[in-house]
């Protein structure tokens, strides 16, 4: 799920919570696809920002991000 939230100093941001993709679909690039798709839906929406949220015991989720390049804002 995904939804929009606006803030003054930051401007209209995507947040995007519990991305989940079932045991038996992993490895097929579908979070990579999604996440994609989801980009491109914030830059049609003119969002300066993607936000979302991680356990930190979700390491493999944590690294799948980071490695697109996203930054660990806590």
């Amino acid at each position: 799920m995904y939804f929009f939230s606006y803030a003054s100093w930051r401007g209209r941001t995507v947040y995007l919570e519990d991305l989940y993709v079932m045991e038996e679909f992993r490895g097929h690039g579908i979070r990579s696809t999604f996440l994609a798709k989801l980009a491109e839906i914030a830059l049609q929406n003119k969002c300066s920002r993607l936000d979302f949220v991680i356990l930190n015991e979700n390491k493999p989720s944590i690294d799948f991000y980071l490695a697109k390049g996203a930054v660990n804002l806590t």
